[in-house]
């Protein structure tokens, strides 16, 4: 008898607990959750819960499989943090332009000789298809458009249904520009001052070099497009030019064939645009728009390698050596210098695993945090940790709002 007094005693205990935990979380579905935190500005962000329950219901099963994750978010450092970042960033990338500035200024490239009956240095001299402020144009304002156009939706959509000032917007709008554009600059400049050191170092003939030197030699025998070669065998290092005298920038750009600083600039600049729409690119029912766009841009590359042979001012090797190291060096800083592969962290993927089948009529709006603890988890931002306003692995997650599908 004792025993099944027990038994019984437990079951009713056990049924009370069921009781008392169906109904919390009832009261969790039925009012409005909010979640506060107060950031480095004193500005309340406040999650809301959708007031339509049936529009919630409506959609749970159609969208429950198909939750969407927006890129991450890196929060802001505390102000000495964030002074000390600009100044090494800054100072890293002053140390690698002053170079580039010298080797343009001041640098004499090595003097190469040459052969009189080379034919590959006896093109005649035109004018770029590509000017050099037009390749600078395109290479950087198409990324830098592109960058700021795609943060700006992301942080807009990251921030949809919070209630947050014009300032908070904007200071967190320009903190996600900064981490994705220093890392692109360091991209280039640092692809730039290898092309310099290439050019300078090597010295290597252009294929206009005849037609815009009319090099003279030792023996006073003066060369041009149409001379003829009777000491074929002779390699030529004694020689000055009797052409363009006073143009000192056309004599010397004459002699940096090797290697082509538009095929590297242009690669380096637009593949890291490509590497930067394959990761940041999240949006929905976009259809092939973003691989076209990539497609696109890598055509540009193609094409402005291209006009430098059909204009004589670079050798079919000195293109493809640019282009190799251009995509190199955007590759390197795509994956090892800047954020843009840390999308999702593996701990967001798995609390989304666990939510998704135990939580399914939660609020439409929910940020997770990706930590191993309950309380990490429940305070998505911590102004003491990192000085952020938003934690470097917090996600949002829209669950059921059809109008969230990007």
């Amino acid at each position: 008898m004792i025993n099944i007094n027990e038994q019984r005693q437990q079951q009713q205990q056990q049924q009370q607990k069921q009781t008392e935990t169906n109904d919390k979380e009832e009261n969790i579905r039925n009012r409005i959750t909010k979640t506060t935190a107060i950031d480095n500005n004193d500005i309340n962000i406040v999650e809301l819960k959708s007031e339509n329950i049936d529009h919630h219901h409506r959609h749970r099963h159609r969208n429950q499989n198909t939750m969407q994750y927006l890129p991450r978010i890196i929060a802001i450092p505390n102000r000495s943090q964030l002074l000390i970042r600009i100044l090494i960033d800054s100072s890293v990338l002053i140390s690698i332009s002053i170079p580039i500035l010298l080797l343009c200024t001041m640098g004499k490239p090595y003097k190469r000789g040459f052969y009189c009956d080379d034919d590959s240095i006896r093109y005649p001299f035109i004018d770029s298809t590509i000017p050099s402020n037009i390749l600078l144009l395109y290479s950087i304002l198409i990324p830098v458009l592109t960058i700021c156009i795609n943060e700006f939706l992301i942080y807009r959509k990251f921030m949809s249904g919070f209630d947050l000032s014009s300032r908070y917007f904007l200071k967190n709008y320009l903190w996600q520009l900064y981490i994705h554009l220093i890392p692109f600059a360091f991209a280039f400049l640092g692809s730039q001052l290898i092309t310099d050191i290439a050019k300078y170092s090597i010295g290597r003939l252009r294929p206009h070099f005849i037609d815009a030197c009319h090099p003279k030699d030792d023996k006073g025998f003066v060369y041009d497009r149409f001379s003829t070669c009777s000491t074929p065998d002779v390699y030529v290092t004694d020689y000055n030019c009797t052409k363009n005298k006073n143009d000192n920038y056309r004599l010397k750009d004459s002699r940096l064939s090797f290697m082509s600083g538009h095929s590297s600039f242009s690669a380096v600049t637009l593949m890291y645009l490509v590497y930067y729409i394959q990761f940041r690119f999240q949006w929905r029912n976009i259809g092939l728009f973003k691989p076209l766009y990539q497609y696109l841009l890598i055509c540009l590359i193609f094409y402005t390698g291209f006009t430098r042979i059909s204009d004589y001012k670079h050798h079919w090797s000195d293109v493809l050596v640019g282009i190799i190291q251009g995509t190199i060096v955007a590759t390197i800083c795509a994956f090892f210098v800047s954020d843009l592969k840390t999308i999702r962290s593996s701990s967001s993927m798995s609390i989304r695993n666990n939510n998704q089948h135990n939580n399914n009529d939660r609020p439409n709006n929910i940020i997770i945090q990706s930590a191993s603890s309950m309380d990490e988890r429940t305070n998505p931002l911590d102004d003491d940790d990192d000085g952020g306003i938003i934690s470097d692995k917090t996600t949002l997650r829209h669950d059921d709002d059809p109008e969230s599908n990007f």
